[in-house]
């Protein structure tokens, strides 16, 4: 997500301080789409972030009433949207 600062685009964290490996995500998003997702586990690059916290700093003083939503029920209502949306294919196996 950006905003505008000043007149520049800056970005925003969408984050809740909660750490979700790529693995788990892999796995969650293979669950939410009702099928599997091949892995293809490669040695790291040099440059490799191996662990990342985001802060909610600022989505939180930009968005003071926002609530957490579970990464889970984010995705299963990001899929269903996709789903009906005439540009994505987005299909179950």
């Amino acid at each position: 997500v950006n905003t505008m600062v000043n007149d520049a685009v800056t970005p925003v964290n969408v984050a809740f301080g909660t750490r979700t490996s790529i693995l788990d995500l892999v796995h969650l998003m293979s669950d939410v789409l009702g099928q599997r997702l091949e892995i293809d586990h490669v040695p790291e690059r040099a440059g490799d972030i191996r662990d990342s916290y985001a802060s909610d700093d600022r989505l939180r003083a930009l968005l003071p009433g926002v609530a957490p939503v579970a990464l889970r029920d984010g995705l299963v209502h990001t899929v269903e949207w996709m789903r009906v949306q005439p540009a994505y294919v987005v299909r179950a196996a």
